[in-house]
């Protein structure tokens, strides 16, 4: 977006390592005032940029089962 800081390149790099997932780190610079709008806006980017290239987010699933037991 336009509010990033021309002067100070943003820094993107793998922030940790999760349970079953890679953390992607995204580090830019914004003027406080527009810190939220900017965050929104590079996340719809990002996510619109992984859907083009076909690369899915997985989300966690869990299989409940149910068991009843009759005194």
């Amino acid at each position: 977006t336009k509010e990033v800081s021309k002067e100070h390149k943003p820094v993107v790099g793998i922030a940790k390592f999760g349970e079953s997932a890679i953390e992607i780190g995204l580090r830019y610079w914004v003027p406080t005032k527009s810190y939220f709008k900017t965050q929104y806006e590079v996340n719809l980017a990002l996510y619109s940029a992984l859907h083009v290239n076909d690369i899915t987010i997985p989300y966690p699933q869990r299989e409940v089962h149910i068991v009843s037991s009759h005194s």
